[in-house]
């Protein structure tokens, strides 16, 4: 937003505090939002017999999806309130690229490899092919 705030003419300063506000607002309210859920989802899951094995997996998914949620406000973070415009374009684009491109990525994938059958399907093709080169 700041490169395109550089290239108006009129004076930006007041343009871009509200523009800080708007994005401090929108993240912190969405990441109190999910704080909230997953308190709530912590004790659903504490309220969970522990000798079934439930709370662990679902502690599991959950740290898997906490972990990319994480990633996607720390980057967020820094990319929308940056204080002011130190770096470069460069530096902002290359920022940009895991909040982008790398979460959406994750997160599909960190679920698909926690499915049984897509674990035992992919050491079944990657261990045909492994056994199949050394030999």
């Amino acid at each position: 937003m700041r490169p395109v705030l550089r290239l108006a003419c009129t004076d930006s300063n007041t343009t871009e505090v509200a523009i800080s506000m708007m994005s401090m607002l929108g993240l912190s309210g969405s990441f109190l939002f999910i704080v909230l859920t997953y308190l709530l989802i912590l004790g659903t899951i504490l309220r969970l017999p522990s000798a079934s094995g439930e709370r662990e997996k679902a502690f599991s998914t959950c740290a898997a999806h906490l972990t990319v949620v994480v990633m996607h406000f720390g980057f967020a973070s820094i990319i929308y309130l940056k204080p002011s415009p130190r770096g470069t374009l460069e530096e902002d684009i290359l920022m940009s690229v895991p909040y982008t491109i790398l979460t959406p990525f994750l997160s599909p994938m960190i679920f698909t490899l926690r499915n049984k059958e897509i674990k035992s399907a992919l050491r079944k093709a990657f261990g045909k092919r492994i056994f199949s080169q050394k030999m």
